[in-house]
C-alpha cells in the first residue's frame, strides 16, 4: 500500500511563473505533460488518466479524504487497447458518471519531493507538492517537509475545505455518463 502525502496552493499566473523560475533554478525538471482525467466518485473514488502521447492508461484508486494527512493509493497501468473491456467492467461495478478535466503539468523535484505546476481546466493554476511512501510512520514527517517546501516557494496552502468545494463545483458543472468515445486525446 502506498500513501500519497500532498498539499496544494491555488496561485495567480504571476505566482505560477515565479515558482517555475525558482524550480528551474533550484529543482530538477522531470518533464511536461498534457493529461485528460476521468474522475469518478461513486461507488468510490476512481481516476482514469490518459497522458498525451503515451500508449497506456493509468487507473488510480484512492481512499481517505482531503483533510487526511495522507490518502491510500493504488495504481494500475494498462494498454489503451484494453479500454473497452475495462469500461464494461467498471460500468457493471457502478462507475457510470464522471467529471472530465484536462491538465497541463510541469513536474520538478525539489528537496526530495515532487512539485507539480498545473494548469487545470475549471480550477486554474494549482501547485501541488507531494511525496509517496509505503511507511505510514513517515506521513507526519513528510507533511512537515511539504509544508516547509510550500513556505519556501512563498505559497499559501489551499485549505482542504476550499479544495473540496472546488471538486464539488467541478462535478456539478461537468458530470457526464462516460463512454469509450470520451477517451480520445
Amino acid at each position: 500500500m502506498v500513501y500519497e502525502v500532498e498539499r496544494r496552493a491555488k496561485v495567480s499566473e504571476q505566482e505560477f511563473m515565479r515558482c517555475r523560475r525558482f524550480l528551474e533554478k533550484h529543482g530538477g525538471f522531470l518533464g511536461k505533460m498534457h493529461m485528460k482525467s476521468f474522475l469518478f466518485r461513486e461507488p468510490h473514488y476512481l481516476r482514469i488518466r490518459m497522458i498525451k502521447g503515451e500508449p497506456n492508461i493509468i487507473v488510480t484508486h484512492k481512499s481517505g479524504n482531503y483533510s487526511s494527512l495522507a490518502r491510500k493509493e493504488t495504481e494500475k497501468e494498462f494498454a489503451k487497447s484494453e479500454l473497452p473491456h475495462f469500461l464494461k467492467q467498471i460500468n457493471k461495478e457502478g462507475f457510470v458518471k464522471c467529471a472530465v478535466i484536462t491538465t497541463e503539468r510541469h513536474s520538478y523535484k525539489l528537496n526530495g519531493l515532487k512539485v507539480e505546476l498545473n494548469i487545470i481546466e475549471y480550477f486554474g493554476r494549482i501547485v501541488e507538492v507531494e511525496a509517496l511512501t509505503e511507511d505510514e510512520k513517515k506521513v507526519s514527517l513528510l507533511t512537515k517537509k511539504i509544508l516547509k517546501t510550500l513556505k519556501s516557494l512563498r505559497l499559501a496552502e489551499l485549505s482542504h475545505h476550499e479544495y473540496q468545494k472546488m471538486i464539488n463545483e467541478l462535478y456539478d458543472r461537468s458530470i457526464q455518463k462516460v463512454s469509450e468515445s470520451d477517451f480520445r486525446f
